[in-house]
């Protein structure tokens, strides 16, 4: 997303970059569909592929179903992130990974005593949700902010420069 972005934003077509982030997201949305799917419907049988303990696998199968569940955000998170990246602003997609460190610290540290090992999935959960929506919120913002240059009058756009 982000160079098919970059390639786009430089060019002045933002309508194509609109139309390749519905694409982007019909294939989060597909990807969602089926492995978030799979982290609910048969979690134990996805942790026995990579671990052998039964204690590990108990512990897997509590983590997988929750982030199952919204295993959207971080497939959204990725296609936002990368699109705010290829429209020139670095700097909130770094901001997001400092906010996504700070809320599963936050989460595990409210939550452990009371969900005990699950805090550890909804950290993830909380943490996929806040950079996704900084991220989305920043994508529509640079994406609009631009838009509304192309409709002003030509004198206007000059005049604010």
């Amino acid at each position: 997303m982000s160079s098919f972005t970059s390639q786009n934003y430089g060019a002045g077509k933002y309508d194509r970059i609109s139309e390749g982030l519905k694409v982007c997201l019909m294939i989060a949305l597909t990807a969602y569909v089926i492995f978030g799917s799979l982290m609910i419907f048969i979690p134990r049988q996805l942790a026995s592929l990579m671990l052998s303990g039964s204690e590990q696998t108990g512990l897997a199968a509590q983590f997988l179903p929750i982030c199952g569940a919204m295993i959207f955000a971080v497939d959204f998170l990725f296609v936002f992130r990368s699109g705010v990246q290829g429209m020139g602003s670095p700097f909130i997609p770094m901001c997001s990974g400092i906010a996504e460190m700070v809320l599963r610290i936050s989460v595990i540290a409210l939550f452990i005593g009371t969900v005990g090992f699950k805090a550890t999935a909804y950290a993830e959960v909380f943490a996929w949700s806040g950079a996704l929506l900084m991220n989305m919120a920043a994508f529509y913002r640079i994406l609009d902010s631009h838009r509304s240059k192309l409709q002003q009058p030509i004198g206007a756009v000059k005049a604010a420069r």
